[in-house]
């Protein structure tokens, strides 16, 4: 779990459940003083896409609930003649992170310009 999906479910058992640093340490398999530090930061807010995106994700499996679902995907390909796959699996929300990042950081295509074939060229010249 990275630093900052620790401080966010510490400060969710905190809202949550009410628990305090001793509490949420032991949830979480830290110690004490860490438990502490995570709570004393500011709580990030959400991006509200991600949101949307986990439904969306969640919701292709029907009865799913993002808390018990695991995500694989799989890239099949053929490498010198065989076939091969490269897998991930998965939280629903770390699939929408990924998402949502890969999103953010993509370059817009360019518009292409606008070509006329030669036989409408010749008809519109008549």
């Amino acid at each position: 779990m990275s630093d900052v999906d620790q401080r966010a479910e510490a400060h969710r058992l905190q809202r949550e459940r009410g628990f305090g640093a001793r509490r949420v340490a032991a949830e979480l398999g830290i110690s004490r003083e860490t438990a502490g530090e995570l709570l004393s930061q500011p709580a990030e807010d959400p991006d509200p896409r991600l949101a949307v995106v986990t439904a969306a994700i969640v919701a292709t499996v029907p009865r799913a609930f993002a808390a018990t679902t695991m995500v694989t995907v799989a890239h099949r390909y053929t490498q010198a003649g065989r076939s091969a796959c490269d897998s991930w699996t998965g939280r629903p929300e770390r699939l929408a992170e990924i998402i949502l990042a890969a999103l953010d950081t993509a370059q817009p295509e360019r518009p292409r310009p606008f070509v006329l074939a030669p036989r409408l060229r010749e008809g519109a010249a008549q």
